[in-house]
């Protein structure tokens, strides 16, 4: 099967083209963004299952825009021995190791920061956010650039910025939210800008080995802004692009063939995969099984494939297929994954223990 088959990102490889994306643990407690032991096991368990590419859940740039309490923080070197023993963890299996780095921009928990600042002058997420300074945004650059700069002493094969989801970055990148004038805002390539300094100063801090990838919104608002922001990132150096979802307009309508057997959002990262040349796809979003998977390979829509809760419920996915089981239990509940807010309360969890 393809999905198997080795793949090279950067100058290093990958052992098969499956990808754990970053999945943040909202229910587990952790210290001033210190990474307990519930999540060395966690990611250290499906690693041991044979994971190719093992991306950490977003790690945080900045305390103060932490998205939860219990975020797992990159902002400090104090943090750097317990991301140490967890890349270590992974790396021990084979799979790479990669941690997403994360700002919250206006999304930030509301007990953590209650003023925070953002594209513009909004109300967003339930805040009142404020237009950042020039000076703030500089600053951001800085923080990302440090805390790529972390991953890399802890051992990390890389890392993924991430430009999704509505935190900063893709406050930034929104022709909705970023109203600026400035050199960040006004132009498509400016309210890029951002995102590109962050780019080029990881890559000129740690060096031209050190993977970095991005998570980012394939519709963002539409698919051709989606194509824009990939080509982008490309053309400045990306090792690998994962296409998520972004701040699209709540009318906005996706032209899906009918006979596509997977979401809007797959389908935006094949039209990622048709126009960008040099650069790895990773296809994500409720892709529910490996077979799922390998057809999206051989029909040439991406590069790799990213499962998200297949991945969580058992640990074993891999090994499940191997054995003839059922890799996926998910039960996809209706609220966002049970697992994420709770693992014991999960039902897939619950059912397989019977």
């Amino acid at each position: 099967m393809k999905i198997f088959s080795k793949i090279k990102i950067n100058k290093k490889e990958a052992k098969n083209r499956i990808m754990m994306p970053p999945l943040v643990i909202f229910g587990v407690d952790t210290q001033n963004g210190e990474i307990g032991e519930f999540r060395q096991n966690h990611y250290e368990m499906r690693a041991k299952d044979g994971i190719g590419t093992i991306v950490v859940e977003a790690a945080g740039v900045s305390k103060e825009y932490a998205i939860t309490p219990c975020q797992i923080g990159i902002w400090d070197d104090c943090l750097i021995g317990g991301l140490t023993e967890l890349a270590e963890r992974i790396k021990k299996y084979g799979s790479l190791a990669i941690i997403q780095i994360q700002h919250a921009g206006g999304k930030p928990h509301k007990e953590i920061n209650s003023n925070p600042f953002g594209p513009s002058d909004m109300e967003y997420a339930g805040h009142n956010v404020r237009e950042a300074t020039v000076d703030e945004l500089r600053n951001v650059c800085d923080e990302f650039v440090a805390a790529a700069a972390r991953a890399k002493k802890a051992g990390f094969d890389g890392v993924e910025i991430h430009n999704a989801h509505g935190y900063l970055l893709t406050q930034m990148v929104s022709p909705i939210l970023n109203k600026r004038t400035d050199e960040y805002g006004g132009t498509p390539e400016k309210r890029m800008k951002l995102s590109i300094d962050i780019l080029k100063g990881i890559r000129a801090e740690c060096g031209d080995d050190f993977i970095i990838g991005v998570r980012f919104g394939a519709n963002e608002p539409s698919y051709k802004d989606g194509v824009f922001i990939a080509k982008m990132y490309e053309q400045n150096g990306i090792d690998y692009l994962s296409a998520s979802t972004g701040h699209s307009l709540p009318d906005e309508k996706f032209d899906v063939p009918d006979d596509f057997p997977n979401n809007a959002i797959v389908y935006g990262g094949k039209i990622i995969h048709d126009n960008v040349k040099s650069v790895p796809v990773v296809l994500v979003n409720q892709i529910k099984s490996l077979e799922q998977g390998e057809w999206l390979l051989e029909q040439g829509y991406g590069d790799m494939i990213a499962f998200g809760r297949p991945l969580l419920v058992s640990g074993e996915m891999i090994t499940r297929f191997n054995r003839g089981l059922p890799e996926n239990l998910c039960f996809y509940c209706k609220s966002w994954c049970v697992w994420a807010r709770n693992p014991k309360e999960c039902p897939g969890l619950k059912n397989m223990a019977k």
